[in-house]
């Protein structure tokens, strides 16, 4: 399928128009991405990146950190700034890494829910119709 990056107000006229069957919020390396897909075409805006940094580069930037993420002793550290997620992992890929692992899918699970919250689409209520939703 060919993927064509639009403007937001180009993805907000295709959500109109193809609807939001095959709407999605995904990420391809460090990028966050609205994403609706019509026959053979992909379209994506992007909403966001995310950033690792180094120690030194982190806490020069970040005075106190937006988001302290903590689980034992593994934790993560993020701040938002230009529409990208910078973060700092604590421990390091170098000593250990299941638990770098498990600060990395912090920062991530963290990152889906910027992304969603910065969404072209309202967030939809599993399991709920209109009916529903509405009571």
């Amino acid at each position: 399928m060919e993927k064509r990056t639009v403007t937001k107000t180009q993805f907000n006229k295709l959500l109109k128009t193809i609807g939001d069957e095959t709407y999605q919020i995904v990420s391809e390396g460090s990028d966050w991405y609205e994403q609706l897909t019509d026959g053979e075409m992909v379209y994506q805006y992007k909403l966001m990146s995310s950033e690792e940094l180094e120690f030194d580069d982190f806490w020069k930037k970040a005075i106190i950190s937006d988001k302290l993420m903590s689980e034992g002793k593994v934790y993560a550290y993020a701040y938002v700034k230009d529409k990208t997620i910078k973060y700092y992992l604590v421990p390091s890929k170098k000593l250990l890494e299941h638990e770098y692992n498990k600060a990395r899918n912090m920062i991530m699970n963290y990152a889906r829910w910027l992304a969603g919250m910065q969404s072209s689409r309202p967030p939809r209520v599993p399991g709920a119709d209109g009916d529903e939703a509405s009571k």
